[in-house]
Order: structure tokens, then sequence, then C-alpha cells
């Protein structure tokens, strides 16, 4: 165990020789960890602990899967898988505001159905009638 130990105390000493410090952006800056403890002591620790554990709270969790489903809007051929998908898509968006209690601001789900669909919103409404 000693020998790996030197190996790497020599590979971290040759990268700190070798590496310019002072060409990062925040070199010299002071880190601002007000936000930080802002948080209760015992729930940075439970957020650290589902940190590791590579759990991700409900919120994120959503939020992942409604990127997820908007790319594979944009990859869908067939209407009727299409529907389906945008109304998985819709009924993500309305859970994620009653979680977050704070809105996917409507103008912006508009512009994305636009940006997807090629139509908007009151149009596709139109075609399911």
């Amino acid at each position: 165990m000693l020998f790996f130990e030197k190996i790497v105390e020599e590979k971290i000493k040759d990268w700190l020789e070798k590496e310019d410090f002072t060409k990062n952006k925040f070199y010299g800056k002071k880190v601002d960890n007000t936000e930080y403890f802002k948080v209760p002591e015992h729930l940075r620790i439970a957020y650290h602990i589902l940190k590791n554990a590579n759990v991700l709270p409900k919120e994120l969790q959503l939020k992942s899967e409604i990127i997820k489903l908007r790319d594979l809007l944009e990859e869908i051929k067939d209407e009727n898988e299409f529907v389906k998908k945008l109304r998985q898509f819709q009924s993500m968006i309305a859970e994620y505001n009653i979680i977050t209690k704070s809105k996917f601001s409507e103008f912006y789900t508009r512009k994305l159905m636009k940006k997807i669909v090629g139509i908007s919103i009151s149009e596709v409404k139109e075609k399911n009638k």
C-alpha cells in the first residue's frame, strides 16, 4: 500500500508543477458558501447521502424525464405515438408545476410545443376534436 501511495503522491506533485492555476477564472477568488450554510445541517447531511447514492429529488428526476421526452418528441414520426407522448409530456409538466409550486411557464411550454411540434397547442386541440 505504501508503494501505491508514493506513486500517487508523485503524480500529484508532477501535475501541480505542470499546471498553471492562474489561468483559472476562479483563481484568487473567495468561495461563497452562504447558500450552503442556509440549509439546515440535518438536510445537508441527507442531501449529501442521497447525492452519493445517486438518488435525485422527485422534481429533478421529473425535470430530466421531461427533457428526455422533449428530445424523443422531436424524433417521433408516427402521429398516434406522437399524440400519446405529447399528452405524457403535458402531464409531466403539470406534475412538475405542482411539485415545485411554480409554473413551468405556460409561455415557455407553448414555445417549446411550437418548436417540437411545429404547431401551437390550440391547433393540436382542434386536431383531436
